[in-house]
């Protein structure tokens, strides 16, 4: 029998939030950096600093995407129980985060 950990499963409220408040600006400093610099493989320093500007805005956004779960949650406690609650703030974010990332590909592909 195997032992699972419990934190395997953990949902991180407002991390998708999150990685779509970073993704334009990941797009945006790969599109600079690619006019200026050629992307040659893994070991790449530009693009360590990509992941590293990724990561650490990632963190820093991190508590404004729990923020905005929290309004949404808040939102719809008011007409319901809060596990239900709970789980329409998931779905929102979801959704939010989908609806985000398509704009943003629609947007790419007419800019460039």
């Amino acid at each position: 029998m195997k032992k699972r950990s419990k934190k395997r499963n953990t949902y991180f409220p407002g991390a998708l939030y999150s990685i779509a408040f970073c993704l334009p600006v990941i797009v945006l400093l790969v599109f600079l950096l690619s006019k200026f610099y050629t992307i040659e493989g893994r070991g790449d320093p530009i693009g360590i600093v990509i992941a590293a500007v990724f990561i650490v805005l990632f963190m820093l956004l991190l508590k404004a995407g729990r923020k905005l779960f929290d309004v949404t949650e808040k939102a719809f406690l008011k007409c319901g129980d809060a596990q239900k609650a709970y789980g329409k703030a998931v779905l929102t974010e979801a959704i939010v985060f989908f609806v985000f990332l398509i704009l943003l590909m629609f947007l790419i592909t007419a800019i460039f």
